[in-house]
């Protein structure tokens, strides 16, 4: 076998590798700025399930009055959320993970609210009704 070819051949499969090594983190990288999202109907249905609630139950906590509230980000995208002001002098801000909404953040909602907090949950960018074109894990949030 001459040298060339082993060469070459060499040369050919680094080529491939580093070309598939590439294809491969931008499709990880991809998947993690822009995560699959979650519909509010499944959220609920998943919540509806976890708090094991009768439906009379889950129906009180989702109409639970709430004022709908638009915060506009220095980034240029507007931030949506629900504030349940209770007047009170204790306040807490419930976050959501990544690929859900506020709707997932109902499942502490009724402890606060039982303590007398004042809540606000909200949508954190690229979810729900927030807008931005990515996730950013805070930077940019």
């Amino acid at each position: 076998m001459p040298i060339d070819f082993i060469l070459t051949s060499l040369l050919v499969f680094l080529v491939l590798f580093i070309l598939g090594v590439s294809v491969a983190a931008w499709l990880i990288a991809d998947r993690i700025i822009h995560p699959p999202k979650d519909s509010y109907q499944t959220i609920e249905n998943d919540l509806k399930t976890r708090l094991a609630y009768s439906d009379a139950e889950f129906k009180q906590l989702i109409d639970t009055p709430f004022e709908e509230i638009t915060i506009q980000s220095n980034y240029g995208y507007f931030i949506k959320g629900r504030l349940f002001d209770q007047a009170s002098d204790k306040s807490v801000i419930l976050l959501h993970r990544e690929g859900r909404n506020m709707v997932a953040s109902y499942k502490f909602l009724q402890m606060y609210l039982d303590l007398n907090y004042n809540i606000l949950i909200c949508d954190a960018r690229y979810h729900g009704f927030t807008g931005g074109e990515s996730y950013t894990y805070g930077y940019f949030e």
